[in-house]
């Protein structure tokens, strides 16, 4: 099996579609992906994935959507109750990597944690992909609050 395939099935099953590589899940990706990477996602707490979004919590199921080029907005936890590197700054250096590397063209980033210096870290390495895709850093992106349904503003 290719690793396009495979890929498409993991994304597939991320999206609810059974892990089916169908008409359906080529229209969804075609619409845009915003993704909400956070552990705390459609849990025990409040905290839920955005009408529209969709929720992952881990950076490898991050990763393995931002693969199918179809990831408009990804917002970003930077603790997610793994190990480390395992948080989401491991997504930002994995996107700057892919603009070094292969021109990969990074979607907006936003950041949603409460953790001050994961959320520095963050940030450094989102100035660093948008001065490696040669693209204008936008300002501040809005925090997003515990339960907030919509973006903000």
């Amino acid at each position: 099996m290719s690793a396009t395939k495979r890929c498409l099935e993991d994304v597939s099953t991320l999206l609810g579609f059974g892990g089916e590589i169908n008409e359906h899940l080529m229209e969804r990706l075609d619409e845009g992906l915003r993704v909400f990477l956070d552990d705390l996602c459609d849990g025990d707490t409040n905290r839920r994935t955005p009408h529209g979004w969709v929720g992952v919590k881990t950076p490898e199921d991050a990763i393995k959507l931002l693969m199918t080029s179809r990831v408009v907005i990804i917002s970003l936890d930077h603790d997610l109750g793994l190990l480390d590197p395992r948080n989401g700054n491991a997504v930002v250096k994995w996107i700057e990597e892919k603009v070094v590397v292969e021109g990969f063209k990074p979607p907006e980033i936003w950041i949603h944690s409460a953790n001050s210096v994961g959320v520095q870290n963050m940030l450094r390495g989102v100035a660093s992909i948008h001065r490696h895709a040669g693209t204008e850093l936008p300002p501040f992106n809005p925090v997003w609050e515990a339960g907030l349904d919509q973006p903000p503003g």
